[in-house]
């Protein structure tokens, strides 16, 4: 593989656990919220 195509599927990954990180943290707000 070349380096570019190795350094775009890095990004996708990031990109991926950022989105999952940020919906973890939307859904924690919520259930706090929730519990007021």
């Amino acid at each position: 593989m070349r380096e570019i195509e190795m350094r775009e599927i890095e990004m996708r990954e990031i990109e991926m656990r950022e989105s999952e990180m940020r919906e973890s943290e939307m859904r924690e707000s919520e259930m706090s919220e929730s519990e007021m």
